[in-house]
């Protein structure tokens, strides 16, 4: 049985649930909310623990915060109280800080906190956590987002982003912008219209699906597949210790090509207009005549096949 006590001291909300019934693994919870003003979009810097950050665009000059602390009676270990965890909100100018930590160096499980924010167009904003999910939803201004257990998923975004997470998949939608993206255990997964990416997992696979605007791409894992949807610009890498490289790229692109396979063999849809080296572990060649000298291709796999298709 659970019991709402609702605190309404100026600009705070707060909402704490009483475990009654004695149960050691009863949960409780204190709600927080603060409302900022800025005059222009604003820095927003968010330090969290154990919790997961969901960060979305809201209204023009309103930064929107809600934090939920929460803690966990856990049996044969001392729990975690409300009261050890802090949560500093602090404003200065159009720089906005929010951190939470802890008090306490007991040892315990299942306390953290979540943080729900809304701000407004055009911010920037730093998002670190640790054991927790973050979420960045319609943002056009640049993000930092790291978290060391948790997976990340951005949606809608059209600035500069760097998304890292220690263990957990990262998902983005870009809109536009350039996406830089670290996980050394999961997965990078993107589509949309990202203009650069820059991508590395060390156990995991890479999976871009972009539409009609040319994109500038280094992907690099060390256990996973890597595929590529897409036109390409610039210069490009594509590399994979332990696992096939697959980019379909639109049938009227040009380009040169260096790719080199260890064990596996290379497969060509398109025609080149000169080779230097074409083998069944080697190409090295540029397409078409008149081939456009500014896009490149690397591209090197050690136990596995390339695949160069005509989407």
């Amino acid at each position: 049985m659970y019991r709402a006590i609702a605190l309404l001291p100026v600009s705070l909300v707060a909402v704490l649930f009483v475990c009654l019934n004695g149960n050691c693994g009863a949960e409780t919870e204190e709600q927080l909310e603060q409302e900022f003003r800025v005059n222009a979009p604003p820095n927003v810097t968010i330090r969290g623990f154990n919790g997961a950050i969901t960060i979305e665009e809201g209204s023009e000059g309103l930064v929107r915060v809600v934090c939920t602390k929460f803690a966990h009676a856990v049996a044969h270990r001392k729990s975690k109280s409300l009261d050890d965890i802090e949560v500093r909100m602090h404003q200065k100018g159009d720089n906005i800080e929010i951190e939470a930590r802890s008090t306490s160096h007991h040892i315990w499980s299942g306390g953290g906190v979540r943080f729900d924010i809304e701000v407004p167009p055009g911010s920037d904003v730093v998002a670190i956590t640790t054991n927790g999910a973050i979420r960045l939803d319609n943002l056009n201004g640049n993000a930092r987002l790291e978290t060391t257990n948790g997976p990340i998923t951005i949606e809608d975004a059209r600035g500069k982003i760097y998304a890292e997470t220690s263990n957990g998949t990262i998902k983005a939608e870009m809109e536009s912008g350039s996406l830089e993206a670290r996980s050394t255990n999961g997965s990078i997964l993107v589509d949309g219209e990202p203009e650069a990416l820059d991508l590395k997992a060390s156990n995991g696979r890479i999976g871009i699906d972009i539409g009609d605007t040319p994109c500038t791409v280094k992907a690099r894992t060390s256990n996973g597949r890597i595929t590529y949807e897409g036109a390409l610009v610039g210069r490009n890498e594509f590399v994979s210790s332990n696992g096939m490289v697959t980019l379909e790229l639109p049938n009227d692109s040009m380009f040169g090509v260096n790719a080199l396979t260890t064990n596996g063999k290379i497969i060509n849809d398109f025609a080149m207009s000169e080779y230097s080296r074409n083998d069944r572990k080697c190409l090295i060649a540029t397409s078409r005549s008149g081939s456009d000298e500014k896009t490149s291709i690397r591209i090197r796999t050690t136990n596995s096949s390339i695949k160069i298709l005509e989407d």
